[in-house]
């Protein structure tokens, strides 16, 4: 008598199924964990970051840095001076900030320039503020010593 010997493994509509149901599950987890990202809060940790890692190199480099709101309000551009109130500045792309996608910078025309000293020669009047499209909202308050103040 012939018989088969059935040989361990699993057959193609078993590895069907279980690859339908790890998509399945992955598809709710994305669903699931996009909606705990904020990118205004994202946004103001680059932001900060970057403002003090400026300030350092202000320091650093005896030079002005200066640190102000692209026109299309998605990012800050950097430039260094001899002081702050330079004629010509120099671009310094290396310490740019590029907000996340959908968090966008509510002021206009914000500016602050740290000097030598690490020091703001002139305090900007409001805090920056990060919104997204979810309208959560955060901030960054500047002070004269240089010192850098998350707002929720």
């Amino acid at each position: 008598m012939n018989t088969m010997k059935r040989e361990g493994g699993f057959t193609l509509f078993e590895m069907l199924v279980v690859i339908a149901i790890v998509g399945i599950l992955f598809g709710i987890g994305d669903i699931t964990l996009s909606n705990l990202r904020n990118p205004a809060q994202e946004g103001q940790s680059l932001t900060s970051a970057s403002l003090r890692t400026v300030r350092a190199r202000a320091i650093a480099s005896t030079s002005a840095y200066r640190m102000m709101v692209t026109a299309d309000r998605l990012g800050l551009q950097a430039d260094t001076g001899t002081d702050c109130n330079a004629v010509s500045w120099t671009r310094q792309p290396t310490y740019d900030v590029i907000l996340p996608d959908k968090a966008i910078f509510q002021n206009t025309s914000w500016t602050v320039c740290f000097n030598a000293r690490g020091t703001i020669a002139l305090v900007p009047p409001t805090p920056l503020a990060i919104t997204d499209n979810r309208n959560h909202q955060f901030g960054i308050q500047m002070f004269l010593g240089g010192a850098i103040g998350l707002t929720p």
